[in-house]
């Protein structure tokens, strides 16, 4: 696995903390075999699962995502100063108010430092938002059109994972019976909750009209997932 993933950052996170993966999946309420999934990067967590993670390991989600660099602007550092100026606060006071120099609030937003655990918190409470809302993709007004189609994609995308998640973890099986008059028998088929969220993400995907070759590469995309999945098995 490719030490830059986001699953080997949480895994060498997890390690370095002497945390094992069952503790870790039991602290975010998941499943080992899913915790185990997102750090073989089979599957990308959602924006809430991220949040647990992070929080369950003290580390932010800039550093989990591997983000962030040195005086590079990120979705935080500019969140921190668009709130910071709505709140009408000089970087210093901000800074009094979290316990910090305004000098470390200033290297917070601009990219050249990145807050720790409990500041991240901090910030978090003093603006009184969600670790979603301070996370949020950067609303440019001079991002073009393009741009923004792709940030609402990429806004509905996880919100449509993370609803299939909760159905794959919360919803009851569907029994359903059928009468076949040939035999005058009655068959019982169970639709499981992990196979009622496939359908919900299947029928969400909606190809639409593409080229041959989008859909050869969705075609050679799945069957790539299979080959991996059977591979594990060798």
């Amino acid at each position: 696995m490719n030490g830059n993933t986001l699953g080997a950052r949480i895994r060498s996170s997890r390690e370095s903390q002497n945390i094992t993966q069952k503790k870790l999946a039991e602290m975010i309420n998941m499943s080992q075999q899913n915790l185990l999934r997102i750090e073989k990067d089979e599957v990308n967590p959602s924006v809430v699962t991220l949040g647990n993670i992070s929080k369950s390991l003290s580390v932010t989600p800039n550093e989990l995502l591997g983000i962030w660099k040195y005086g590079q602007e990120t979705p935080l550092s500019f969140n921190i100063r668009n709130l910071r100026n709505s709140f009408g606060y000089t970087p210093y006071e901000f800074g009094d108010r979290i316990g910090l120099s305004g000098k470390i609030v200033l290297e917070f937003e601009t990219g050249e430092s990145l807050p720790n655990r409990a500041t991240f918190d901090k910030i978090i409470s003093e603006f009184d938002v969600t670790e979603e809302e301070l996370m949020k993709p950067i609303d440019n007004p001079n991002i073009s059109t393009n741009g923004r189609k792709i940030l609402n994609l990429l806004e509905k995308r996880n919100g449509i994972i993370e609803n299939a998640r909760a159905v794959a973890f919360s919803v009851d099986n569907i029994e359903t019976t059928n009468y076949d008059e040939s035999t005058d028998t009655y068959t019982t088929n169970v639709i499981t909750a992990e196979e009622q969220a496939i359908d919900q993400l299947v029928n969400s995907m909606r190809l639409g009209k593409k080229t041959l070759d989008e859909v050869i590469s969705v075609y050679e995309f799945v069957c790539d997932m299979e080959v991996k999945k059977l591979s594990q098995d060798i």
